[in-house]
């Protein structure tokens, strides 16, 4: 039996683009001999390299994302290749190129979408180059509604009896790791004391918990604990977080660590012991690498779509609804992410940091 070759397109930011992943390992596993392409922005493309169940990743720049001749160009190129099964988790009207040029693909799925253009006073549904029309359950977390493109297709395929697996991942050769590792001692990083990487700036100001919030608790840590803390950021972030830093004053914090890439960012998770900070593509890396976290969750970001924990409470997290219930949807989004404080935050992380203390 001739091979399928299979592929994903996924032009969403880094955090959604790690979640996508979960396609790729259900995938090999339906189908063990098949080939697995995925599509990303090129800023995403480091991070699914080394990766078992991703055979080749396509980097869009952004010239070629933005130029829309480029753009068919490309899509174009890239589709010569022949699929048998396309999955477009973007589904919007530029993506869903690769199934008009892909249309000889058997299976060619796309979220069910309703333009917000009209045509003679009706609401066009989007999607003609779709054979199988996803639609999200807005009761299910994002990874399982990804996994939802598979249903016809385990359908079409007699494979009734597939458990779907909801876990996605990053993978960090051991090379990679110690050769971070190496970086992380040079900077004076103690490898005897539990290291905690923490998010404390957003690229949305909107996901960012309050400063004096985070200082509070990040200052309860080092009070408390010998552990260490390993601050990150983006060249744009760079100001907020040094500044921060700076607040704690204390030697068991780093920050002098840049790192090139995100693949960089997984290297040094890779490293650490744990995860504290932001809800946001951060803490899915962080997780795709199999690094427990605890996360503070912004208003627009609910437990129920993001945390995809399976039952594991390694990975955790906190969100305004643990605090007062459903009353919180009446309060601005302002109200709702100050109800979460450094006391409520602290009483939850507690446990996991005691079980951080190496011996």
């Amino acid at each position: 039996m001739e091979s399928k070759r299979a592929l994903i397109i996924s032009f969403s930011g880094i955090g959604d683009a790690v979640l996508t992943e979960v396609l790729c390992e259900n995938l090999k596993q339906m189908f063990p001999e098949i080939t697995v392409d995925m599509v990303v922005k090129d800023n995403s493309f480091p991070l699914f390299l080394n990766n078992s169940a991703v055979d080749n990743v396509i980097p869009y720049f952004n010239n070629e994302r933005k130029n829309y001749l480029e753009y068919i160009k490309k899509t174009w190129n890239v589709m010569k290749k022949k699929y048998d099964i396309i999955l477009d988790v973007e589904s919007t009207p530029r993506s869903e190129l690769f199934s008009l040029f892909g249309k000889k693909a058997d299976y060619r799925a796309g979220w069910y979408k309703v333009s917000k253009h009209k045509f003679l006073w009706m609401k066009v549904k989007r999607g003609f180059f779709y054979n199988n029309k996803i639609v999200r359950d807005n009761k299910e977390s994002v990874t399982k509604n990804l996994t939802k493109f598979l249903d016809p297709l385990i359908k079409i395929s007699s494979l009734e009896n597939y458990k779907k697996t909801f876990d996605f991942k990053i993978c960090i050769t051991d090379e990679e790791k110690q050769e971070m590792r190496k970086i992380m001692k040079e900077a004076g990083i103690d490898f005897s004391k539990p290291v905690i990487m923490c998010a404390v700036n957003s690229v949305s100001n909107g996901k960012r918990w309050r400063k004096d919030y985070m200082t509070e608790v990040l200052k309860y840590i080092l009070n408390n604990y010998d552990y260490q803390l390993l601050l990150f950021y983006t060249p744009n972030e760079k100001e907020y977080t040094v500044n921060l830093a700076e607040e704690l004053q204390n030697d068991r914090v780093f920050y002098s660590i840049e790192t090139k890439d995100v693949r960089d960012l997984a290297k040094l998770m890779a490293n650490s012991d744990y995860y504290f900070g932001n809800e946001g593509g951060a803490r899915h890396i962080a997780q795709a690498v199999e690094l427990p976290g605890f996360a503070v969750f912004s208003p627009d970001a609910s437990k129920k779509d993001w945390l995809v924990n399976n039952g594991n409470t390694d990975y955790d997290g906190i969100e305004a609804r643990d605090i007062l219930g459903d009353s919180v949807y009446s309060m601005s989004e302002h109200e709702r992410y100050d109800v979460i404080t450094p006391q409520e935050v602290i009483k939850r992380l507690e446990p996991k940091l005691l079980k951080l203390r190496k011996n």
